[in-house]
């Protein structure tokens, strides 16, 4: 298992990684760090190593791509840095020699060509195939992305959130419902943790989702009418093909993004959304940047990744991993769980009798047995 929570600011990307970087979580760091490069240009990057506790040999690999590529490290176990020291090279300065003479007009002409040969194969591997081939998966994605949901469906829950500023954490585990029109319902599952991350984080979030499928999804949809696409290239996703686009809104709504679109070659099913929110849910908070994953086979949302940086509480974190339990009729059967006796509505919002998420509170065991 392997935490990667990102510190995006104006002067550093930086990962820190928590657990033990190995197996499927490997590629999972790499995927993170090829959407960010995109944004990272004249600025660190930098892999913070602290709190992982082992590395197999592919994750090495990818240090040792990753440093290639520019990123720093850092690292404070003995095991860590000897291997940081590996990737890096002899720690020991070299002594210095004579100053290489600076080529001649030849051979700083070969220099250039075979430079620009260099970048000529990268342009060709990074775009891939016949951008024409990109251009018609994204008109089948945009024909068939209807706005909202075509039935009521049920999904289960499980929210990370974290004040790192602050030292407190939670987690929350929740069914809700997403009717075809109208706002969305929340039913507490269970709660561990501060309950200042349950109030100040989570119940915040809830609030803004439920608004966000109140409000008329044709506004904000992700098609021509509303936003720029422009072919960016192909990557590797999972071991499926991606046409990656860069998606710019034509206007300055809540819920709109500025970032990138990734479509699945064969499909044209989406894969991932990554970006940085256009307009900001509060006067309190700065900016929101995300990244939303999707299930290969279902195109359903499969976990969202959320850094808020507020302007009093520092950064706030959070992961949201989803699961679908119900659609259509049983979708509302499964929320209410008919067959118990309903508990009373709590309000999770600190501020009473603000229109903030419905949010069913249970006690005890989860009686829909999910």
């Amino acid at each position: 298992m392997l935490k990667i929570t990102i510190h995006d600011s104006a002067k550093e990307c930086r990962f820190r990684l928590e657990g033990r970087l190995a197996g499927e979580w490997v590629r999972e760091l790499e995927l993170c760090w090829q959407t960010a490069s995109s944004t990272t240009s004249g600025r660190h990057t930098t892999v913070d190593l602290t709190d992982v506790d082992f590395v197999d040999s592919a994750g090495q690999n990818l240090l040792e791509r990753m440093h290639s590529g520019g990123v720093h490290f850092r690292a404070v176990s003995p095991i860590m840095k000897d291997l940081v020291c590996q990737i890096a090279g002899d720690p020991e300065p070299v002594a210095a020699g004579p100053r290489p003479k600076r080529a001649g007009g030849t051979g700083r002409l070969a220099s250039r060509v075979c430079l620009a040969g260099v970048l000529a194969v990268c342009v060709s591997q990074m775009y891939g195939a016949d951008p024409a081939a990109a251009v018609d998966a994204l008109d089948r994605y945009v024909a068939q992305a209807a706005p909202g949901p075509q039935a009521d469906t049920a999904v289960q829950l499980e929210i990370h959130a974290a004040l790192p500023k602050m030292g407190r954490s939670g987690v929350l585990q929740a069914l809700e419902f997403i009717p075809r029109r109208g706002r969305a319902l929340f039913r507490v599952l269970t709660f561990q943790g501060d309950s200042t991350v349950k109030q100040q984080v989570i119940a915040r979030y809830l609030s803004a989702e439920a608004e966000a499928h109140q409000t008329a999804a044709d506004a904000i949809s992700l098609n021509r009418s509303n936003y720029r696409f422009q072919y960016h290239g192909s990557a590797d996703y999972l071991g499926r093909q991606a046409w990656i686009f860069r998606v710019e809104p034509k206007h300055k709504r809540a819920g709109m993004f500025s970032g990138e679109l990734w479509l699945d070659a064969e499909t044209a099913q989406p894969l991932r959304q990554w970006g940085r929110l256009v307009k900001n849910p509060s006067v309190f908070v700065k900016s929101v940047s995300f990244v939303r994953d999707y299930d290969l086979t279902t195109a359903a949302p499969r976990r969202l990744i959320v850094n808020l940086d507020t302007r009093i509480a520092g950064t706030a974190e959070m992961t949201v991993w989803y699961r679908p339990v119900a659609s259509g009729p049983q979708a509302l059967v499964a929320f209410r769980c008919d067959r118990f006796e309903e508990t009373p509505v709590s309000k999770m919002s600190p501020a009473a009798g603000s229109p903030d998420a419905n949010i069913r509170s249970d006690s005890g065991p989860n009686p829909c047995a999910l």
